[in-house]
């Protein structure tokens, strides 16, 4: 239980600090690279920034929640988690299949 709740924290801090370096990358150093796009607007900068950050991060959370903390306890090989991890992210509706 002790140490679901760390990997949980864990997982949580590591994609608190990437969505604050993207932040600092994509809107206070470098905002030329989406500011091309939008004419330079520092607000559609850092919207824009938020927006990617935020679903970026959603989907990591997810991922880590799902293959890392909320495993079963019995060990599963590399090979079988990123073969989940790309199952999951390749999934279609059977409505669009």
């Amino acid at each position: 239980m002790v140490t679901r709740f760390v990997k949980f924290v864990g997982a949580r801090l590591l994609t608190l600090v990437l969505d604050l370096a993207l932040a600092y990358f994509l809107v206070d150093t470098y905002p030329e690279i989406i500011g091309q796009f939008v004419g330079h607007s520092h607000a559609w900068v850092n919207g824009i920034e938020s927006l990617f950050s935020q679903v970026l991060i959603i989907v990591l959370n997810y991922i880590i929640s799902k293959f890392f903390v909320f495993t079963d306890e019995e060990s599963i090989s590399k090979k079988e988690v990123v073969r989940k991890c790309v199952k999951t992210i390749s999934y279609q509706p059977p409505f669009l299949i």
